[in-house]
C-alpha cells in the first residue's frame, strides 16, 4: 500500500513538473495570407525569441488527478531554481501530504502520510512515462519552452490559422499546435514502443515576468495500454519569477525508504 501510494504520488508530481508552465511572447498576424507565408525557420526564430529565462520560479496551483485507481485533488506549490532544482509540495486541507525534489541527477519523493520516501536516478522517469527526459528537458517544460524530442526537421501545416509542427522518429511521434500569436496551445506525444500517449492543452494566457504570456490553465490526457487512461487538470492562482525561495528538502531519520 505504501509503495503503491508513493508511486502514484511520484507519477502525479512528475507529470505536474513536466507540464506545469507555458510561456511565450506575442505577435499578431494580419491575415490568412500572412499566416500561410510564414516559413518554418521564421516560426523557430519567433519561438526562440520568447524562450523564458528565469533564475527562479514560484507558483501555486489547484490540481485534480484521476486514473483507474486514484481520484484526488490537492494544492501544489512549485519552485524552480534554474539548473539546480525543481521542488514540489502537495497539500490537502492545509497539511503537506507529499514533497518532491528533482535535481540534475536524482528524484526524491516523500510520502508524509506513511513516513516513507523514494529516491530514484533521473533516468527512472522512463519507468513511469516513456519520454527521453533529463533535468534540462524537465526544466524547459516547466518554464514552458517547447522541447523537440527529435533532431529531425518538423513538418509544417496550417490548421485553422494555427501552426502545426510534427515530428516522427523510430521512438516517438509528436506534434505541437502554436497559434497565430506564437503561443503554445497543444502538445501530443506518442511513444512508439510502449504505445503510451500524452495530450496537453494550454489556456488562459496572462502576461507575467515582463512581457511573457503564462498559461494559467492546463488539461492533460494520458493513455497507457497497460494501465489505461489518466487525466490531470491544473489551474494556477499565483506565479512569481526571479525571487529566491526556500527549497529545503530534508528526509527525517524515521522515514523508511521504499523503491
Amino acid at each position: 500500500m505504501k509503495t503503491s501510494f508513493s508511486r502514484d504520488i511520484f507519477l502525479l508530481v512528475l507529470v505536474l513538473g513536466l507540464f506545469s508552465a507555458s510561456c511565450s511572447g506575442t505577435r499578431k498576424l494580419n491575415n490568412a495570407n500572412d499566416l500561410e507565408a510564414k516559413k518554418l525557420d521564421e516560426i523557430y526564430q519567433k519561438i526562440g525569441e520568447h524562450q523564458l529565462e528565469s533564475d527562479w520560479m514560484d507558483a501555486k496551483a489547484k490540481v485534480k488527478y484521476s486514473d483507474a485507481s486514484m481520484n484526488v485533488g490537492a494544492t501544489a506549490y512549485i519552485r524552480v531554481k534554474k539548473d539546480s532544482a525543481i521542488w514540489v509540495s502537495l497539500r490537502k486541507l492545509g497539511l503537506e501530504v507529499a514533497r518532491v525534489l528533482v535535481s540534475p541527477d536524482s528524484i526524491f519523493v516523500m510520502n508524509r502520510l506513511d513516513n516513507v520516501y523514494m529516491k530514484k536516478p533521473i533516468a527512472a522517469i522512463r519507468e513511469y512515462i516513456e519520454l527521453p527526459a533529463n533535468f534540462q528537458v524537465i526544466q524547459s517544460l516547466v518554464y514552458g519552452n517547447p522541447v523537440f524530442f527529435s533532431s529531425a526537421r518538423p513538418d509544417l501545416e496550417i490548421v485553422d490559422r494555427n501552426y502545426k509542427l510534427s515530428q516522427q522518429s523510430a521512438e516517438m511521434k509528436s506534434n505541437y499546435l502554436i497559434d497565430e500569436d506564437f503561443l503554445l496551445r497543444k502538445v501530443n506525444l506518442h511513444e512508439n514502443r510502449s504505445g503510451q500517449s500524452f495530450a496537453v492543452e494550454f489556456d488562459d494566457y496572462q502576461l507575467e515576468n515582463g512581457n511573457q504570456n503564462f498559461s494559467y490553465i492546463r488539461m492533460f490526457k494520458m493513455n497507457n495500454p497497460d494501465t489505461g487512461d489518466a487525466s490531470l487538470d491544473v489551474k494556477f492562482s499565483k506565479v512569481v519569477f526571479n525571487i529566491p525561495k526556500n527549497i529545503r528538502f530534508e528526509i527525517p531519520d524515521k522515514y523508511t525508504r521504499v523503491d
